[in-house]
């Protein structure tokens, strides 16, 4: 039962100076619940009550002086929340200062984006002043970080952990778990995490890492900001990153290019550049600072090819920028990303310009198989009445997703262009035409994707102990083998012939005898192999009985031998579907995790490594795709020059060159 001191403290206010030094008086009475009440009413008082609120906050008794620095902190929330320019953070606050944690990073996000543009900073340096160690200040910390470092925040965002303990464990020790030295802190900060210990916690399902980043410096009354310029987070005190926050603002809102980059000012349209705007952005193109350089990226990304020849210069950037644009007509990607809230397939020209979306109003379209010829390509998506099926996209931007047959699976077209097959999830396969949409069965039961000979007279799956190949005038054709990988065998460039995995070591099928003859020799574990494409070569990941170290095999199909070359790196395990010879044949890149993901070149029996990241594919003569962090990359095989095609927050992925 409440005292009578906590049943006073919940009657209505009225407004008289009486009350309300009895209730400031409570802010410290035995009770806790006469405690929780007056705050509870001195904070409903609003601007009656700051006054004795200020005068306690200085002066009055530790519990009393503390509850009434967080009432003034609450109340001036409340003020800088309920002004007429920040109707977007009002709309979302209850979701930011009490919903669950993924409700609360969307609505931080969405608040960022409906209010884009100087107040918004404004708005959240107040937050950040006014309630430094709580929900605003928190808040206001993870909109800065979104603001200027969208694509660091995003890492951070779409990584996860979890942690269970049943014990208090030290708030720094987590920080080194889930970062791995990725991060740095202040001398004060750095105590502060060293005194904290995080309750306990008995049972922690999987979630963002940056819901994780929050919950530990709100334990150790700590904030974080992060940069895209920098790969660490930086952990200091609220009044550390206030001071930081408003000298980094003071400059970039009377910064031009600062605000291009924030969202705030719209950047110039690139495609409506004459001759004389080129100089200037190419002097920008060539800055030290990082801001107006990407500005400048983003602008000449779509510079009308008439103007390419004007770019030149002497500056690094500069030529490195040329080369990018001379890409432009040499073919188009296909990607999936979540740039606008949904899962969509996206096109672009190969230097980055003209960015369509392909998939229209279908959602969770996470992939796409090219159609040949570079306009078209063919995904599962789902429509906007929750129907899923296959259709048709137009890269080029100008039509809807055409539906080409109902429910999921997955679809191969035919290097003609003008059929795919479709293996439904109940395993039938059809072939369906493209331009009439007329579809017929080819058989029941395939258990793997389809893959079409280079030359589309044959189309193939696995069905476990066999493949089944299907041409057009002999209908499908069983070959009983060994144990077959699903997804992981190959055909020959000239589609007589299919490579595959199994029971330990390579197996080359000839689809014309039926005969089945090893390339190499027998190992514990063996990967998906490529040819080279003249033939004449077999390259794949092994692995034997024993050993530490994976290898990189190249069995010659004439000679009959081998030629193998070490991971130098150490054990490789990630090596399945990576391993792809050069348009040219001159080179074999691999994909390896031996030292953490990245790639290897192998050139004359000699491996050098070329990216720090995944291996994607080959796309052209000299040229390879690439993704890092999320971003499309282009990389020239020689390691001198690098191209980011994206540069974004978005989570890019599933690339495929589609040609031109």
């Amino acid at each position: 039962m409440l005292s009578l001191s906590a049943a006073l403290a919940l009657t209505a206010f009225a407004g008289d100076d009486d009350r309300l030094k009895d209730l400031v008086r409570q802010l410290d009475d035995d009770d806790p619940a006469a405690r929780d009440a007056a705050s509870a009413a001195l904070e409903e008082a609003g601007d009656a009550a700051v006054a004795l609120l200020k005068e306690t906050a200085a002066s009055g008794p530790p519990e009393a002086r503390g509850r009434a620095v967080a009432i003034l902190a609450r109340l001036r929330v409340k003020a800088i929340v309920g002004r007429p320019e920040n109707a977007e953070l009002r709309s979302r606050w209850a979701a930011i200062s009490g919903g669950d944690a993924a409700a609360r990073r969307e609505a931080i996000k969405a608040w960022g984006a409906a209010a884009r543009g100087p107040k918004l900073v404004d708005s959240a340096l107040e937050l950040l002043d006014a309630d430094p160690t709580g929900a605003a200040g928190d808040a206001a910390c993870e909109l800065l970080s979104w603001l200027l470092a969208p694509r660091r925040t995003a890492r951070v965002e779409s990584t996860s952990c979890s942690m269970a303990s049943s014990e208090p464990y030290p708030a720094r020790r987590q920080l080194d778990l889930f970062f791995k030295g990725n991060y740095e802190a202040t001398e004060e900060a750095a105590a502060r995490l060293d005194a904290c210990l995080l309750p306990p916690r008995a049972s922690d399902k999987s979630h963002s890492t940056l819901d994780e980043l929050r919950f530990v410096c709100t334990s150790a009354a700590v904030v974080w900001r992060m940069s895209d310029e920098s790969p660490k987070v930086r952990i200091e005190m609220p009044e550390e990153s206030l001071m930081w926050w408003r000298e980094w603002w003071a400059g970039a809102r009377g910064d031009r290019f600062a605000l291009m980059d924030l969202g705030f000012e719209k950047a110039p349209d690139g495609s409506a550049l004459g001759a004389k705007d080129v100089p200037g952005w190419l002097e920008s193109l060539a800055s030290a600072d990082g801001r107006r350089a990407r500005v400048a990226r983003r602008v000449l990304r779509d510079l009308p090819s008439a103007l390419i020849a004007e770019v030149k210069g002497d500056a690094p950037a500069v030529a490195a920028f040329r080369e990018r644009l001379l890409l432009r007509d040499r073919g188009r990607l296909l990607f999936g990303s979540d740039r606008d809230g949904t899962r969509a397939l996206w096109s672009m020209k190969l230097d980055g310009s003209d960015v369509r979306k392909a998939s229209g109003e279908l959602r969770e379209v996470w992939s796409g198989m090219p159609v040949p010829g570079g306009q078209a390509a063919v995904a599962c998506g789902t429509a906007p009445d929750g129907s899923t099926g296959l259709y048709l996209l137009d890269l080029t931007g100008t039509a809807a997703p055409k539906k080409l047959a109902d429910g999921g699976g997955s679809a191969r077209p035919a290097p003609d262009g003008k059929r795919v097959a479709v293996r439904h999830n109940d395993g039938s396969l059809l072939l369906l035409d493209i331009a009439t949409g007329a579809s017929g069965k080819i058989a029941d039961g395939a258990t793997s994707s389809l893959s079409w000979s280079p030359d589309g007279r044959r189309l193939a799956w696995s069905t476990g102990g066999a493949f089944q190949a299907w041409t057009a005038d002999g209908g499908v054709r069983t070959f009983k083998v060994d144990t077959v990988f699903h997804n992981l065998f190959a055909w020959s460039p000239d589609g007589g012939a299919i490579a595959f995995p199994g029971k330990g070591r390579i197996h080359v099928l000839d689809l014309a005898t039926g005969d089945v003859t090893p390339a190499g020799d027998a190992h514990t574990s063996v990967y998906k192999p490529a040819w080279s494409p003249d033939g004449s070569r077999i390259a794949f990941a092994r692995c034997g009985k024993g050993e530490k170290i994976a290898t990189i095999e190249i069995f010659d199909v004439g000679k009959g031998t081998s030629t193998a070359v070490p991971d130098p790196g150490g054990y490789s395990f990630g090596l399945q579907g990576h391993c792809r010879f050069s348009p040219d044949g001159r080179l074999l890149a691999y994909s390896s995790n031996s030292r953490g993901d990245h790639c290897l070149l192998i050139e004359g029996g000699k491996t050098r490594e070329i990216t720090a990241t995944w291996f994607a594919d080959w796309i052209l003569d000299g040229w390879m795709l690439d993704f890092a962090e999320n971003d499309l990359l282009l990389r020239k095989d020689d390691g001198s020059l690098t191209i980011n095609l994206t540069e974004s927050a978005a989570d890019e992925y599933n690339v495929v060159f589609v040609g031109r």
